[in-house]
């Protein structure tokens, strides 16, 4: 009998272990360092914890200066490290897992905006870019944006040909949809 109830309390546990679904905090909380260099552990425990008891969620960075975590929701969290370089970061569905996109964004002369993206698997193993459908010319700004109540990207695309001339931009947004950025 002692043997039946132990071995429908590990059936159980098997069970509810593979119903576990991944959250930003728990992403944040589990992420390395070298992701975000500019912000410790605790800095990301902090922010959740200040966010989550409605307070602004500013630590100071390991370069002594502000970052500021402005959104976290189930899927996504926006970080401002600094006046000029932000991180978006999106939980997005793949087969039975998801995959964790995060957006590097640097602006420069407070004009341009040139970001690069990552992906990651649940267990921070880095995935090529290219399996979504992300084709990018090294010789032009991309801004990425995600949504943070889809799946959306917005990518703006600037391609200029000396950033004291006007120059060409266009936007498009991209869903995830099958585990690929579509238009």
């Amino acid at each position: 009998m002692i043997v039946k109830k132990l071995f429908l309390t590990y059936l159980l546990l098997a069970v509810s272990g593979g119903c576990f679904s991944l959250d930003m905090s728990g992403v944040l909380k589990s992420m390395p360092d070298s992701v975000l260099p500019l912000l410790t552990l605790n800095n990301r425990l902090d922010c959740i914890d200040y966010l989550n008891s409605g307070m602004k969620a500013v630590v100071v960075n390991r370069l002594a200066g502000k970052s500021e975590m402005t959104v976290l929701t189930e899927d996504y969290a926006c970080i401002a490290n600094s006046q000029v370089s932000k991180v978006d970061m999106k939980l997005l569905p793949y087969n039975d897992d998801v995959v964790i996109a995060v957006v590097n964004s640097v602006t420069i002369d407070n004009k341009y905006t040139d970001s690069d993206i990552f992906f990651y698997s649940s267990d921070w193993k880095r995935l090529d870019g290219t399996l979504f459908s992300l084709d990018t010319d090294p010789d032009t700004f991309y801004e990425y944006q995600f949504s943070p109540s889809n799946t959306n990207l917005t990518i703006k695309v600037t391609e200029p040909l000396k950033l004291d001339d006007p120059k060409t931009s266009h936007e498009t947004v991209m869903r995830w949809e099958n585990g690929r950025f579509v238009r």
